[in-house]
């Protein structure tokens, strides 16, 4: 089940019971709009798991998370974006 933000359809991946749906934006700035509208809407659903969400450059990624088994190896993925 993919979102979209900001006119971005999101990629959506499951590792074993973990949702991770990654965001590709033509920019860092139409990203930073994607974010705000992620943020407005999240806030308007009740009932969301625990998420944790991840930029870089013009990438968000937003983690739908029970545990924090697949923190680690997001966010050395996200470092390697950076590069």
């Amino acid at each position: 089940m993919p979102f979209e933000f900001h006119g971005v359809k999101s990629d959506a991946f499951k590792i074993e019971e973990e949702w991770i749906y990654v965001f590709v934006y033509g920019s860092e700035h139409e990203r930073k709009k994607g974010i705000e509208e992620y943020n407005v809407k999240s806030k308007q659903i009740e009932g969301w798991l625990p998420r944790k969400t991840y930029e870089v450059k013009n990438v968000f990624v937003l983690y739908l998370k029970e545990k924090e088994d697949l923190d680690n190896e997001i966010k050395e993925a996200m470092r390697s974006l950076e590069k």
